[in-house]
């Protein structure tokens, strides 16, 4: 329609899905869109999650990210990526991810706020509800029936989920796209 040359489509994950990537794959069509490493099948996203094999930008050599001084300035704020070639359906696509120890501790001081902000809930009586989106703080929050007689609740106990804790931390630093370019 615009008579260009070239079209590159960029999308957050929301347009990202294998029909959008696969129109947009025809003729001088390329595509980059934002994916989610957590809703990634477990063997890619462990590949994907793997500290070796990184590489710094303009560096060719490879990086394993565990042995990252990320108190030293140069370090904390450069990026660090990989590039896993993945098919999905007729697609050759790459998936670029990338590591920050910026991202990495900015992400650790939000969740550390909304811990925070769980455990006032936690001692506040009738404030402790369902996170409603993946942002809440609620979502830290576990519940724990207790019964006596082993029929009824006799009450509730609300205490930090730190199973959930652990499972996000997993992902502090860590952003991915897809393309076929």
């Amino acid at each position: 329609d615009f008579n260009c040359s070239e079209f590159i489509f960029c999308s957050d994950a929301g347009l990202g899905s294998a029909n959008n990537r696969a129109f947009n794959s025809i003729g001088n069509r390329a595509y980059v869109i934002t994916h989610s490493l957590k809703k990634m099948k477990q063997e890619d996203r462990d590949i994907a999650l793997n500290p070796t094999q990184f590489r710094k930008a303009g560096s060719t050599d490879f990086i394993d990210i565990r042995t990252l001084d990320e108190t030293d300035d140069e370090v904390f704020n450069s990026i660090y990526y990989k590039e896993v070639p993945v098919v999905t359906g007729d697609l050759n696509e790459t998936l670029i991810v990338t590591y920050s120890p910026k991202y990495k501790a900015y992400q650790q001081k939000i969740r550390s706020r909304q811990i925070d902000r769980a455990l006032k809930m936690i001692q506040s009586p009738g404030k402790c509800r369902r996170g409603k989106n993946q942002n809440d703080p609620a979502r830290f929050i576990q519940k724990t029936s207790i019964t006596s007689d082993g029929e009824i609740a006799d009450k509730s106990v609300y205490e930090l989920d730190k199973e959930r804790i652990n499972e996000e931390s997993m992902y502090d630093g860590f952003y991915a796209v897809v393309t076929n370019l």
